[in-house]
């Protein structure tokens, strides 16, 4: 009997397109490989193997990480920037204030004392007798 593991989340699941990779990481894998075989051919036979093994494999790196790392569940270039623009371009301190109103409000009120709550029921009994839109105070 065939049997595939079913994912707990679905969200999380990515179509294969070739074997165990993703289209993702396949146009990934293919830029990274031209490119390393691009440099490979330009500058193998000046060098020794060694050495441009290692320049081919720090160029390749780049797209390796696009293709398979995935910070935060999110592309990496979508990553890289909302980093970028959050740590380099936008301003670690605001230049502009914030005026908490409610705060102005609440700063504004001062206790009533006897006599002066007495004058405001007063007051609104009167507004009551008026207008019947007050009526629901009494």
């Amino acid at each position: 009997m065939l049997e595939a593991p079913i994912p707990k989340d679905v969200r999380k699941y990515d179509a294969k397109l070739v074997g165990p990779f993703t289209t993702r990481q396949l146009i990934c894998f293919l830029g990274g490989s031209a490119l390393s075989y691009g440099i490979y051919k330009m500058i193998g036979h000046s060098m020794g193997s060694e050495t441009v093994l290692m320049i081919c494999s720090v160029f390749a790196s780049p797209f390796i990480v696009m293709g398979w790392y995935k910070p935060y569940g999110m592309p990496f270039e979508k990553f890289f920037k909302s980093a970028f623009v959050s740590t380099i371009l936008s301003p670690r301190n605001r230049k502009y204030k914030t005026r908490n109103r409610f705060a102005e409000i609440a700063n504004d009120l001062k206790p009533m004392n006897q006599s002066e709550y007495k004058k405001r029921l007063k007051m609104e009994a009167k507004l009551v007798k008026e207008n019947n839109k007050f009526l629901s105070y009494k």
